[in-house]
């Protein structure tokens, strides 16, 4: 297919504003010699870009886009709105996040907002309309970048409100939600829809992180991934009202729980994402990462971020060893990436993030081992051209990954706390990585025709119409692997009665031959 890109994108986040104006010009030779040439942008710097409610200031903006302008680079520009400026919390605190423990922050740290604050709304739309305006006519602006790592949690009273009505637009009546949620159980019947409260630790999800209604925690995680993904939309929609033909993204975190990034995919122009395995990590691991995010759209995807040396946020941060960022960077590309990009370009001097990798250390030279390993790299990939870019893997496997499912097994008090959907998942991933088998990772409303196999591990969700889908490819010919803790509920996660494995119970003849023997085949595929 066609590559979003002319190139392949090499580089990563960039901050001179952090830095004196001697420093961008060194930084410019150095990245010259690194064959570098993208830098994403303006990630943190709401405050800096808005001082106050009704001032704008992009002076020092401008100085860098017409630098990496300048030097033809390909500019990702993000849009600043993943941590609020001090002013807006002091002036508006709702805008802020209520944590799982019903506590009310005050202004800090990042992940901080509240999606349903109508405040921060407004200002975020604003701020982007404001640099879709200001930089419009940039031909070297190749991404705008909306937010940055949507995730966390709120649990006010804004999100309460909205809560009740999103149940209200997806069951219309009391009574739907009444059933859905099986609230006889425990007397736990909601007469007014103002008596429906967020499922936190003042409420629902008193132990352990489990929840006594997994209907309402796994509505809530449903609820909240819907809101984080309006937020999304409204600031990408207020780019592309100024720049119709803007390539618009945000970075995912792999199989990150709190979104259902199959539905994010759908409204993204490209899908990019942050690789930070850890120093155990296995190789497998990452692969079939990259594989779902290429698989989120089908499509090549953005690496956003990831370190050339070492993370500093872990609980144990290795360096990675001679030649290590060379080969996953590599194992990268050929999952399906169209860009290598670094967090960061240079190592900042203070805050959390100032051991975290660079591409410049601390020494603030060009002759460290990584910066030597990342001007191999770009020099390599520069040599490629074009040819890498828009290919496509073609695979005859496809395992299903599911937000739904993921939110209601880790929430379901059955079996063992220790039962991660994730790592299911990849058990049956790395059977096929090891034989050197292709995968795709797939959703359930995917297209099963273009598979001879397909994997469906600790499928307990098993929502309207899947239990068919799954049925007619078999029909087709296709192999179905399917597990234990597979079939058991529906969309609400309520047990489907009649006995185990509840939907799959009951295969026509010709389903039940199919699945008995990919079930025995499936120790020598």
């Amino acid at each position: 297919m066609q590559s979003k890109f002319k190139r392949i994108l090499f580089g990563g986040d960039y901050n001179p504003n952090q830095w004196p104006k001697e420093v961008w010009e060194q930084d410019m030779a150095y990245f010259k010699d690194a064959h570098i040439n993208s830098a994403t942008i303006n990630v943190f710097s709401w405050a800096k870009i808005q001082p106050s409610e009704n001032e704008y200031n992009f002076t020092e903006l401008d100085e860098i886009v017409d630098m990496l302008s300048n030097e033809n680079y390909d500019i990702v520009m993000a849009t600043s709105t993943a941590a609020l400026p001090a002013w807006m919390v002091k002036k508006y605190p709702e805008t802020m996040s209520t944590d799982y423990e019903g506590r009310h922050h005050k202004f800090g740290a990042r992940h901080n907002f509240c999606p349903n604050s109508l405040v921060y709304q407004k200002y975020a739309k604003a701020l982007a309309t404001e640099l879709a305006k200001r930089y419009s006519c940039n031909k070297n602006i190749s991404v705008w970048h909306i937010n940055n790592e949507y995730g966390g949690y709120c649990y006010c009273d804004n999100c309460q409100k909205q809560f009740r009505v999103w149940l209200k637009d997806k069951y219309k009546t009391l009574d739907a939600v009444n059933d859905a949620w099986n609230t006889e159980f425990w007397g736990h019947t909601f007469y007014d829809w103002d008596e429906i409260v967020v499922p936190n630790e003042l409420s629902e999800e008193t132990w352990g992180g489990m929840t006594s209604f997994a209907g309402i925690s796994t509505d809530y995680r449903r609820f909240y991934s819907d809101s984080m993904l309006n937020c999304y939309k409204l600031e990408r929609d207020a780019v592309k009202a100024i720049i119709p033909d803007a390539l618009v993204t945000t970075n995912l975190m792999g199989t990150f729980k709190g979104l259902d990034y199959f539905k994010w995919a759908k409204e993204m122009d490209i899908v990019s994402w942050d690789n930070y395995p850890a120093y155990d990590t296995p190789w497998s691991m990452v692969a079939m990462t990259h594989d779902l995010m290429r698989g989120l759209k089908d499509e090549p995807f953005m690496l956003m971020e990831q370190t050339p040396s070492q993370q500093n946020w872990q609980h144990y941060n290795s360096l990675k060893r001679p030649g290590q960022m060379r080969a996953q960077s590599y194992q990268t590309i050929a999952h399906g990436a169209d860009t290598i990009q670094f967090f960061q370009l240079r190592r900042s001097k203070g805050g959390c993030e100032k051991f975290h990798g660079a591409v410049i250390a601390h020494v603030g030279t060009n002759d460290t081992r990584v910066f030597k390993e990342t001007a191999q790299l770009g020099r390599e990939l520069e040599s490629f051209g074009t040819r890498t870019l828009g290919t496509r893997n073609k695979s005859d496997v496809g395992i299903i990954f599911d937000w739904d499912n993921y939110w209601a097994l880790e929430y379901t008090s059955g079996p063992t706390q220790d039962l991660k959907y994730v790592d299911q998942i990849h058990h049956y991933y790395e059977y096929f990585y090891n034989k050197n088998i292709s995968v795709d990772m797939i959703p359930v409303d995917g297209d099963f025709s273009k598979y001879k196999v397909i994997a469906a591990p600790v499928l307990y969700m098993v929502k309207e119409g899947m239990k068919e889908k799954l049925e007619q490819f078999v029909k087709n010919g296709g192999t179905l692997i399917t597990t234990f803790m597979s079939g058991i509920v529906d969309q609400s996660d309520n047990v489907h009665l009649g006995g185990y494995p509840g939907r799959f119970a009951r295969w026509q003849v010709s389903g039940l031959r199919r699945l008995t023997r990919s079930h025995r085949s499936s120790q020598t595929l």
